[in-house]
Protein backbone atom coordinates (compact mmCIF):
# COMPACT_ATOMS: atom_id res chain seq x y z
CA UNK A 1 0.00 0.00 0.00
CA UNK A 2 1.26 3.49 -0.82
CA UNK A 3 1.96 5.41 2.39
CA UNK A 4 2.46 9.03 3.29
CA UNK A 5 5.77 10.09 4.81
CA UNK A 6 4.42 10.19 8.38
CA UNK A 7 2.72 6.79 8.04
CA UNK A 8 5.82 5.23 6.49
CA UNK A 9 8.03 6.33 9.37
CA UNK A 10 5.54 5.88 12.25
CA UNK A 11 7.05 2.53 13.24
CA UNK A 12 10.39 4.31 13.82
CA UNK A 13 8.67 6.43 16.48
CA UNK A 14 6.55 3.72 18.11
CA UNK A 15 8.84 0.68 18.13
CA UNK A 16 11.96 1.82 20.05
CA UNK A 17 10.13 2.40 23.37
CA UNK A 18 8.19 -0.87 22.94
CA UNK A 19 11.42 -2.78 22.25
CA UNK A 20 13.12 -1.15 25.23
CA UNK A 21 10.19 -2.03 27.52
CA UNK A 22 10.23 -5.65 26.30
CA UNK A 23 13.94 -5.87 27.11
CA UNK A 24 13.83 -4.15 30.48
CA UNK A 25 10.55 -5.49 31.90
CA UNK A 26 11.68 -9.11 32.42
CA UNK A 27 14.93 -8.03 34.04
CA UNK A 28 13.25 -5.48 36.31
CA UNK A 29 10.35 -7.66 37.47
CA UNK A 30 11.85 -11.10 37.99
CA UNK A 31 14.61 -12.39 40.19
CA UNK A 32 15.14 -15.34 37.84
CA UNK A 33 15.77 -13.17 34.79
CA UNK A 34 19.18 -11.79 34.21
CA UNK A 35 20.30 -9.50 31.45
CA UNK A 36 22.44 -12.18 29.75
CA UNK A 37 19.49 -14.55 29.45
CA UNK A 38 17.28 -11.82 27.95
CA UNK A 39 20.11 -10.80 25.61
CA UNK A 40 20.52 -14.37 24.34
CA UNK A 41 16.80 -14.57 23.57
CA UNK A 42 17.04 -11.13 21.92
CA UNK A 43 19.79 -12.42 19.60
CA UNK A 44 17.75 -15.53 18.81
CA UNK A 45 14.75 -13.29 18.01
CA UNK A 46 16.91 -11.16 15.72
CA UNK A 47 18.11 -14.26 13.87
CA UNK A 48 14.54 -15.54 13.68
CA UNK A 49 13.46 -12.26 12.06
CA UNK A 50 16.02 -12.64 9.29
CA UNK A 51 14.59 -16.06 8.43
CA UNK A 52 11.01 -14.74 8.53
CA UNK A 53 12.04 -11.88 6.23
CA UNK A 54 13.63 -14.30 3.77
CA UNK A 55 10.64 -16.70 3.80
CA UNK A 56 8.08 -13.91 3.33
CA UNK A 57 10.05 -12.20 0.58
CA UNK A 58 10.87 -15.36 -1.33
CA UNK A 59 7.70 -17.43 -1.07
CA UNK A 60 4.95 -14.97 -0.20
CA UNK A 61 5.91 -11.75 -1.99
CA UNK A 62 7.37 -13.54 -5.02
CA UNK A 63 5.08 -16.55 -4.96
CA UNK A 64 1.56 -15.94 -3.64
CA UNK A 65 -0.80 -14.30 -6.15
CA UNK A 66 -2.22 -11.56 -3.90
CA UNK A 67 1.04 -10.57 -2.26
CA UNK A 68 2.95 -10.95 -5.53
CA UNK A 69 0.68 -8.36 -7.17
CA UNK A 70 1.23 -5.92 -4.30
CA UNK A 71 4.97 -6.56 -4.22
CA UNK A 72 5.27 -6.12 -8.00
CA UNK A 73 4.26 -2.48 -7.49
CA UNK A 74 7.32 -2.03 -5.30
CA UNK A 75 9.51 -3.55 -8.00
CA UNK A 76 7.97 -1.27 -10.64
CA UNK A 77 8.34 1.88 -8.51
CA UNK A 78 11.06 1.16 -5.94
CA UNK A 79 11.36 4.84 -4.96
CA UNK A 80 7.74 5.00 -3.72
CA UNK A 81 6.96 4.83 0.01
CA UNK A 82 5.13 1.53 -0.29
CA UNK A 83 4.73 -1.01 2.45
CA UNK A 84 2.69 -2.50 5.23
CA UNK A 85 0.46 0.04 6.97
CA UNK A 86 2.11 1.31 10.15
CA UNK A 87 1.73 -0.80 13.27
CA UNK A 88 0.35 -3.82 11.29
CA UNK A 89 3.73 -5.60 11.03
CA UNK A 90 4.72 -4.94 14.65
CA UNK A 91 1.22 -5.87 15.91
CA UNK A 92 1.41 -9.17 14.00
CA UNK A 93 4.85 -9.86 15.49
CA UNK A 94 3.66 -9.09 19.02
CA UNK A 95 0.53 -11.23 18.61
CA UNK A 96 2.45 -14.13 17.05
CA UNK A 97 5.56 -14.15 19.25
CA UNK A 98 4.91 -12.30 22.48
CA UNK A 99 1.31 -12.82 23.56
CA UNK A 100 1.14 -16.65 23.38
CA UNK A 101 4.44 -17.14 25.17
CA UNK A 102 3.62 -14.48 27.78
CA UNK A 103 0.27 -16.11 28.50
CA UNK A 104 2.00 -19.49 28.86
CA UNK A 105 4.60 -17.94 31.17
CA UNK A 106 7.61 -18.65 28.96
CA UNK A 107 10.64 -16.83 30.33
CA UNK A 108 12.44 -14.22 28.25
CA UNK A 109 9.51 -13.80 25.88
CA UNK A 110 10.21 -10.07 25.92
CA UNK A 111 13.81 -10.56 24.83
CA UNK A 112 12.81 -12.81 21.95
CA UNK A 113 9.95 -10.56 20.77
CA UNK A 114 12.18 -7.50 21.11
CA UNK A 115 14.76 -9.21 18.89
CA UNK A 116 12.14 -9.98 16.23
CA UNK A 117 10.83 -6.38 16.39
CA UNK A 118 14.37 -5.00 16.20
CA UNK A 119 14.96 -7.15 13.13
CA UNK A 120 11.77 -5.79 11.58
CA UNK A 121 12.90 -2.23 12.32
CA UNK A 122 16.37 -2.98 10.91
CA UNK A 123 14.78 -4.43 7.76
CA UNK A 124 12.60 -1.33 7.33
CA UNK A 125 15.58 0.96 7.90
CA UNK A 126 17.96 -0.87 5.59
CA UNK A 127 15.33 -1.28 2.87
CA UNK A 128 14.48 2.42 2.94
CA UNK A 129 18.16 3.44 3.02
CA UNK A 130 19.00 1.23 0.03
CA UNK A 131 16.28 2.84 -2.08
CA UNK A 132 16.96 6.37 -0.82
CA UNK A 133 20.66 5.85 -1.66
CA UNK A 134 21.69 6.98 1.80
CA UNK A 135 25.36 6.89 2.69
CA UNK A 136 25.89 4.31 5.39
CA UNK A 137 29.33 2.89 4.92
CA UNK A 138 30.40 -0.52 3.66
CA UNK A 139 27.53 -2.49 5.22
CA UNK A 140 24.84 -0.37 3.61
CA UNK A 141 26.69 -0.23 0.30
CA UNK A 142 26.78 -4.05 0.23
CA UNK A 143 23.10 -4.28 1.24
CA UNK A 144 22.19 -1.77 -1.49
CA UNK A 145 24.14 -3.70 -4.13
CA UNK A 146 22.52 -7.01 -3.17
CA UNK A 147 19.06 -5.48 -3.13
CA UNK A 148 19.50 -3.63 -6.43
CA UNK A 149 20.68 -6.90 -8.01
CA UNK A 150 17.45 -8.42 -6.72
CA UNK A 151 15.43 -5.62 -8.34
CA UNK A 152 17.25 -5.19 -11.62
CA UNK A 153 19.38 -8.23 -12.35
CA UNK A 154 18.04 -11.39 -10.77
CA UNK A 155 14.58 -10.95 -9.21
CA UNK A 156 14.64 -14.60 -8.16
CA UNK A 157 17.69 -14.13 -5.92
CA UNK A 158 18.89 -11.98 -2.99
CA UNK A 159 15.65 -12.10 -1.01
CA UNK A 160 17.33 -11.11 2.26
CA UNK A 161 17.55 -7.37 2.88
CA UNK A 162 18.82 -7.36 6.46
CA UNK A 163 21.34 -10.10 5.75
CA UNK A 164 22.38 -12.35 2.90
CA UNK A 165 22.82 -15.31 5.27
CA UNK A 166 19.71 -17.23 4.17
CA UNK A 167 20.38 -16.51 0.49
CA UNK A 168 23.78 -18.16 0.90
CA UNK A 169 22.36 -21.10 2.83
CA UNK A 170 19.44 -21.69 0.43
CA UNK A 171 21.45 -21.07 -2.75
CA UNK A 172 19.66 -17.90 -3.83
CA UNK A 173 22.58 -15.51 -3.45
CA UNK A 174 23.64 -13.60 -6.54
CA UNK A 175 26.70 -11.38 -6.57
CA UNK A 176 27.13 -11.05 -10.35
CA UNK A 177 26.50 -8.19 -12.67
CA UNK A 178 23.11 -7.02 -13.88
CA UNK A 179 22.11 -8.72 -17.12
CA UNK A 180 21.95 -6.40 -20.15
CA UNK A 181 18.42 -5.18 -20.71
CA UNK A 182 17.09 -6.82 -17.55
CA UNK A 183 14.39 -4.84 -15.73
CA UNK A 184 12.87 -5.18 -12.30
CA UNK A 185 10.95 -8.36 -11.63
Amino acid sequence: MRLGTFSYFLDFILLPPIILAMLLWPVATSESHNAIYVLLFFCFGLLTWTLIEYIFHRWLFHGGALFRALHDFHHEKPEELFGTPPVVGPAAIIIAFYVPAYVLGVESTGGFAAGVLTGYLAYTSIHYATHARMDGGAFLARARRRHMLHHFAQGDTNFGVTTGLWDYLFGTSYEGRPAAGRTAS
